[in-house]
């Protein structure tokens, strides 16, 4: 038995073209059984994120990766309810699949600047490794020397980092997008700009959620 889950994690709000082209190549590198997409529901993090309502938000995600039967979408976080502890997530995962599966967990060099304030994060980095992608203006290199992992654990994020895995579309641009009636469709899947014209008027109605936060509002 040698299963291999990547965990796809973020508020995906909304999810769109640059979170599946990095999903499609850490499938095709890291070859594992699948890739779980689990949007997020008041992750803690960081504040005063402006969200779209959950059910819109997993909704679409479905409607993002349906066509390939390798990414599958989890409502682990949502249904929970309340604030997203990744290690709580992690764990709730690891007693479904068999002992022997490794466990990895896609995040963006913006996340380390907060990754040593994350909820039990030492125990976090045993249970799953972190595949990390390039974010501009977040340098890898200095990011990593100040996170408080011992030599093992930061020798495996330099050799699952990925330095050349960059986009350059903006969740919040899509939003602005849709508020001003603009075009989306270069910049979201087919089936979820349908959507999103679908339901329009709830999308464009974005509250502020307090200490809320994802690693993929990009």
């Amino acid at each position: 038995m040698n299963n291999k889950i990547i965990i796809f994690g973020g508020t995906f709000n909304p999810i769109h073209n640059a979170h599946l082209q990095i999903a499609r190549t850490i499938l095709k590198r890291f070859k594992p059984d699948k890739i779980i997409f689990i949007p997020c529901n008041i992750p803690y993090h960081k504040k005063h994120q402006k969200l779209i309502r959950a059910n819109h938000r997993l909704e679409m995600t479905r409607l993002a990766v349906q066509d390939e039967p390798r990414f599958k979408v989890s409502d682990i976080e949502i249904k929970k309810g309340g604030k997203t502890f990744s290690i709580t997530t992690i764990k709730t995962l690891k007693k479904e699949y068999h002992p022997a599966t490794r466990f990895y967990f896609i995040i963006g060099s913006d996340s380390l600047i907060d990754l040593p304030r994350w909820y039990k994060v030492k125990e976090l980095v045993r249970l799953c490794k972190f595949i990390t992608i390039a974010r501009p203006g977040y340098p890898f290199n200095d990011l990593i020397k100040k996170l408080p992992f011992s030599d093992e654990i930061i020798s495996e994020m330099k050799q699952l980092y990925q330095p050349d895995l960059r986009f350059d579309i903006s969740s919040t641009k899509i939003r602005k997008n849709i508020r001003l009636g603009r075009s989306i469709r270069k910049l979201v899947p087919k089936r979820v700009e349908e959507y999103i014209e679908k339901y329009k008027p709830q999308i464009s109605q974005i509250g502020v959620l307090r200490q809320a936060s994802c690693v993929w509002d990009a």
